[in-house]
């Protein structure tokens, strides 16, 4: 299941169009356009802070026959799949988003409904979120057969977090405490989402090793960072800061990141590296911390990062 780029030639007789963004884009039989209408007014829960820049939009299904409700909001997280993700756009305040159906392998199957699920992670550990579904919000089948999906998020009119208003072409996040589970992307679907089936084959583009914006990040750290492995960007990588008690290691990353963290201490630079403990995500400043305790012989540090796959 790949996301397709738009420029990717369509056969004529199953090219519609519609509106995205203000923009024309083509889309084919199958596919699932998602969005939120430019210049709405978006808010937090507190009903007058607009949604922040960075908020992640999933459109995805639950795995199996799990049905999200009130009851069950702990296993929410555990049976969530990303079938695409968006970042908010707050200069227009607007989400959008094209799920191209290349096969209908599970848990994608055709007719599954489909949920658009919002998080925005705040300082203190808790998050906003909203979670909608709607009738007609289902994949799409890939057999070319039915015409492409295209809908509005504030359509939605089955909310288990926030509230929507169809009328107004808005909706409102609702806060959520800390600890209580977040949608997650998966190392599948961020590659899905940036590089097509050929790119992820190409060593130097698409593999996790690969640095195709030559900034001196490979796929790897950018998925674990939540940046975009096409623009290059300076958020820097691993600190070492004096702190109480020893030294505070860190490492950038995004809370969406479906990714295990690691660091390793030597008094070299050669092997072997000993592994530390398992570090933490500190909200606040959306970075993996470690607290190494006293300085002793071995300076060396370094993090390693491991991206999950879909359970």
């Amino acid at each position: 299941m790949k996301i397709t780029r738009f420029m990717k030639p369509l056969p004529i007789m199953a090219a519609v169009f519609f509106l995205l963004l203000g923009g024309i884009s083509s889309v084919r039989a199958g596919d699932f356009g998602w969005s939120l209408p430019i210049n709405g007014v978006q808010l937090l829960s507190d009903g007058t802070t607009p949604i922040p820049e960075g908020t992640v939009f999933h459109l995805g299904v639950f795995a199996g026959t799990f049905v999200p409700n009130v009851g069950n909001q702990a296993d929410w997280a555990t049976n969530w799949r990303s079938a695409e993700f968006q970042y908010y756009n707050a200069a227009n305040s607007a989400v959008s988003g094209l799920y191209a159906v290349e096969t209908n392998a599970p848990p994608f199957n055709a007719g599954k409904q489909m949920y658009v699920w919002g998080h925005h992670q705040k300082a203190d550990g808790s998050s906003e979120q909203w979670l909608g579904t709607a009738v007609g919000w289902q994949v799409p089948s890939d057999d070319g057969t039915q015409l492409p999906v295209n809908v509005d998020i504030d359509d939605a009119s089955t909310l288990l977090l926030g509230s929507a208003d169809s009328a107004a072409g808005t909706i409102q996040m609702a806060a959520v405490p800390e600890g209580d589970g977040i949608p997650l992307i998966y190392g599948e679907t961020w590659r899905n989402q940036y590089f097509t089936d050929t790119e992820i084959a190409d060593p130097l583009i698409g593999a996790w090793q690969a640095d195709p914006d030559a900034d001196g990040i490979n796929n790897e750290l950018e998925f674990a960072m939540g940046t975009n492995p096409l623009v290059a960007q300076t958020l820097g990588s691993m600190r070492i800061e004096p702190d109480v008690g020893g030294q505070l290691l860190s490492f950038p990353g995004s809370a969406s990141a479906a990714v295990s963290i690691g660091m390793e201490e030597s008094s070299t630079l050669q092997n072997p590296w000993q592994a530390l403990a398992t570090p933490t995500f500190n909200p606040g400043n959306s970075r993996w911390e470690l607290l190494v305790p006293g300085s002793g012989d071995k300076n060396f540090f370094r993090t390693t990062v491991t991206p999950l796959t879909s359970p």
